[in-house]
């Protein structure tokens, strides 16, 4: 075999695994509850009516529907995605970012009491923040100008 033999089964041979590789992944993400996608809203997943497989479901908190229990590790809720709603209940850590109305995604399952038990709890931060009343338009950040008389340039360092 010549040297350029060798490189082309050498390239259909990486080429292949490559290949195959990729295959491999994109048949076990599709295998996988829920498929490629990252979560399901409320109202696909109360559709989908799983109790058995592990979901992650996309909504908002329900406002005053936050119900903590003396544990600190234990919190029932309501969320939704505006069509539907779904009572959730958690144990573990509550992140700092989980109050009313916030977006929140949640993996479990549901339980026999028709009540969604999740595993995991994650609040999402904010994405928006208010502008302070004192400024409205770009024109009051103008930056302070000082005069040259009140400059002193012998205390500046060449």
């Amino acid at each position: 075999m010549t040297v350029m033999e060798m490189r082309k089964i050498k390239f259909v041979v990486i080429g292949a695994g490559v290949f195959l590789s990729l295959a491999f992944l994109i048949m076990v993400g599709m295998n996988r509850p829920g498929g490629m996608a990252y979560y399901m809203t409320v109202t696909e997943y109360l559709a989908e009516g799983a109790t058995e497989s592990d979901f992650r479901v996309n909504g908002k908190v329900v406002e005053g529907s936050i119900e903590r229990f003396t544990s600190g590790q234990d919190v029932r809720f309501t969320m939704t995605d505006g069509v539907s709603v779904m009572t959730v209940s958690y144990h573990g850590i509550i992140p700092d970012t989980f109050v009313d109305r916030a977006d929140v995604v949640v993996q479990g399952s549901m339980s026999d009491q028709n009540e969604f038990d999740a595993h995991k709890l994650l609040a999402k931060c904010p994405s928006k923040y208010e502008v302070s009343d004192e400024y409205t338009t770009p024109e009051d950040y103008e930056p302070e100008v000082l005069a040259p008389e009140a400059v002193d340039v012998s205390q500046l360092q060449p």
